[in-house]
């Protein structure tokens, strides 16, 4: 008896194929999983609601039924896909590149699992945070392993416009483990745990910084002309992801960020301006954030109040106090046994 599987595509590429996603659809997520289907229809599943532009291929010496999971997250100028699943390999030959005429390119982020292998103009194998081009106007074979990876889905015209030209040489390319691209690593880890919680407005904003991240990243790898104000939100993204991880330190300065972004300091000057901020002052929120956290995980631990201070980027006890009450209304101490 054949499945009766449910045929409800979700194609989230042709969200970006061929017109600008609705308003009201930035930010929304959608999930799909295999939980909850028998274990011979899964792949059949999978195929119908999530690869749609990739063929599986049987594996008959497969060590364990096929499962995954998918969280989709619509943004204006690229979709966020979060894929968790079991080894599967797919193929995208071309005869199916004539069939569906799709020529989207993706940014895809391996963000842990076992090694997958990548045949997309040369043969590559990829390892945890390695961030990959993959471009469907040319044929994909894709043997993945059982991993977890995030990807964004852009129209090629988006890149085309970033780039300033020919964007069918970027396939198969790596970004590099530095710079602006290590942010973007971050900040996709951060969509994807805590999506979630967001409300669809800052799921939206969140994935527009990371298509900014990654549009700077490209014009950086592959281009010889930079313009870093071209992607706002991206570089302030990035900055705070700087700020974020390493306000501990009490030498981080803005001199030190916009080093780390790989910018000048006038732009980052601007960029913070344009979000009614400052450097400097971001840095101090940053500390006093991470301060308030570890005062209310360590109220039964007994660590002194100054060791906190001290591992939050503060070097002296009455600066710490003083910013604390101005920032939070309550003394450290307080904040640390209040509710």
């Amino acid at each position: 008896m054949a499945s009766q599987l449910p045929r409800k595509i979700l194609d989230h590429v042709s969200l970006l194929a061929d017109r600008q996603v609705r308003p009201e659809n930035l930010g929304v997520m959608t999930v799909r999983s295999t939980e909850g289907i028998a274990e011979r229809e899964r792949l059949d599943y999978w195929r119908h609601s999530v690869l749609h532009r990739m063929e599986p291929v049987p594996q008959p010496d497969a060590s364990r039924p096929f499962a995954g999971r998918l969280v989709h997250i619509a943004g204006a100028t690229c979709a966020f896909v979060h894929n968790v699943s079991e080894s599967i390999h797919t193929r995208r030959d071309r005869a199916r590149l004539r069939r569906d005429d799709c020529d989207e390119i993706l940014v895809g982020l391996v963000e842990g699992g076992a090694p997958s292998r990548l045949s997309h103009g040369g043969n590559l194998t990829l390892h945890q945070d390695d961030l990959c081009i993959a471009d469907f106007s040319r044929p994909i074979e894709y043997r993945q392993g059982r991993n977890r990876e995030i990807t964004l889905m852009f129209r090629r015209s988006v890149l085309a416009e970033a780039m300033k030209g020919d964007v069918s040489t970027l396939a198969g390319r790596l970004l590099p483990r530095n710079g602006i691209a290590a942010m973007l690593r971050s900040h996709l880890r951060l969509i994807s745990v805590e999506a979630g919680n967001m409300s669809a407005k800052e799921r939206a904003a969140m994935v527009e910084a990371a298509s900014e991240m990654t549009l700077l990243a490209l014009q950086r790898e592959f281009r010889s002309v930079v313009d870093e104000e071209q992607f706002p939100t991206g570089l302030y993204a990035a900055a705070m992801t700087v700020i974020r991880h390493y306000c501990w330190n009490p030498d981080l300065d803005p001199a030190t960020v916009a080093s780390r972004v790989g910018c000048s300091r006038a732009t980052l000057y601007r960029i913070f301006a344009a979000e009614s901020e400052s450097v400097a002052r971001s840095i101090w929120n940053a500390r006093l954030d991470r301060a308030h956290g570890l005062l209310r995980e360590s109220s039964e631990s007994g660590a002194y109040v100054s060791d906190i201070a001290f591992r939050s980027g503060f070097i002296d006890m009455p600066t710490f106090n003083r910013m604390f009450k101005r920032r939070f209304d309550k003394t450290p101490t307080e904040a640390r046994f209040g509710p």
